[in-house]
């Protein structure tokens, strides 16, 4: 089952996404969501960077949101 997470967390999700392998860091009024879609497994943040990339669980998340759009 797909974690509970609202249209704003998706887009962030997608946003780190589309930044590619290095992930992206987080604007401070993102931080909620961010910290919404660790919770879910679906980010982490990327050693002591400060940048989060998208973990294998929330790349799944995204193509089967990909494939239901």
């Amino acid at each position: 089952m797909d974690p509970p997470v609202g249209a704003a967390a998706r887009a962030l999700l997608r946003r780190i996404s589309q930044a590619g392998p290095f992930g992206m860091h987080v604007e401070e009024h993102d931080w909620p969501m961010a910290w919404h879609c660790v919770l879910a497994g679906l980010i982490c943040l990327a050693g002591v960077t400060c940048r989060y990339v998208v973990t294998l669980t929330g790349q799944a998340f995204l193509d089967r949101l990909a494939r239901c759009e």
